[in-house]
């Protein structure tokens, strides 16, 4: 399994949410267009390169040339202001650093507070699951949930959380998409008063990730002109001569402009 967010957060593509995607070890080096769309908004688009180790984005925010390159191996992440010459330094999100042991297929080890222990294997729409049960100290108090994990494409089939939401995740086709064979899933979120949101998702078997969603209302996040391929050394390295500041010197924060997934995801 490598990493709990490489499962949690599979199909949490975007602009300003790409590291976090592929905060795992890739499963593959490639490059990639990466777009967010909703409507009645302008289109967002960031150029992403994905290597063994670190991912680095490429945007504009502000009138402002931002490269973003993060390490979760190292909980480490650059800033760079690429027109100014100056980068920051930051922890990575505790999120991207939630590393797990090569050598075990436990999809929470490596996380803090949380046990899990695997209860067995069942069918879960069609495919064979682990089904897992995750107990969370939340401040002395337990929280448990239940996780039922596809054994081929280790994706979350079913989630039953400590508040009562239930999510589904089937899969429904294969299409060509960008050239590229992808598997067609619906991931259905049912809340525990009845309220319900779906979603299509478009999975990579090479890639090893979501390289389409499709939300309701309209919002749209991918990758497009995906290449294959060993990315270039000096992508993931501080340039020479940038100067280290502990705030950029005008308005851009160093986030992308495209903003957190919808609000209820997961």
């Amino acid at each position: 399994m490598g990493r709990l967010i490489r499962w949690l957060g599979m199909f949490t593509l975007g602009v300003g949410g790409m590291a976090a995607a592929y905060a795992g070890p890739a499963a593959v080096e490639f490059s990639a267009e990466a777009r967010q769309s909703a409507p009645q908004r302008p289109a967002q688009v960031a150029q992403m390169y994905v290597s063994k180790d670190a991912v680095r984005t490429e945007f504009t925010a502000n009138g402002q040339r931002i490269a973003e390159i993060v390490f979760p191996d190292q909980r480490k992440r650059f800033v760079l202001f690429l027109q100014r010459g100056e980068y920051m330094e930051q922890m990575a999100p505790d999120a991207l650093a939630v590393q797990a042991p090569q050598d075990t297929d436990s999809p929470c080890a490596g996380v803090p507070n949380v046990t899990c222990s695997k209860l067995g294997q069942e069918q879960v729409n069609g495919r064979l699951a682990d089904k897992w049960e995750f107990v969370a100290d939340q401040g002395g108090r337990q929280a448990r949930s239940l996780h039922w994990i596809d054994v081929e494409r280790r994706l979350p089939l079913r989630d039953m959380l400590p508040d009562g939401t239930v999510s589904e995740l089937r899969q429904v086709a294969t299409e060509s998409l960008g050239g590229r064979s992808t598997e067609k899933w619906e991931l259905t979120v049912t809340r525990p008063d009845g309220q319900s949101q779906r979603r299509l998702q478009w999975y990579d078997a090479e890639l090893k990730i979501a390289v389409r969603e499709e939300m309701s209302g309209g919002f749209v996040r991918e990758l497009a002109n995906i290449e294959v391929g060993p990315q270039p050394a000096e992508l993931f390295e501080l340039p020479e001569g940038f100067r280290k500041v502990s705030a950029p010197s005008a308005a851009p924060t160093g986030q992308a402009p495209a903003g957190a997934p919808p609000a209820g995801y997961r």
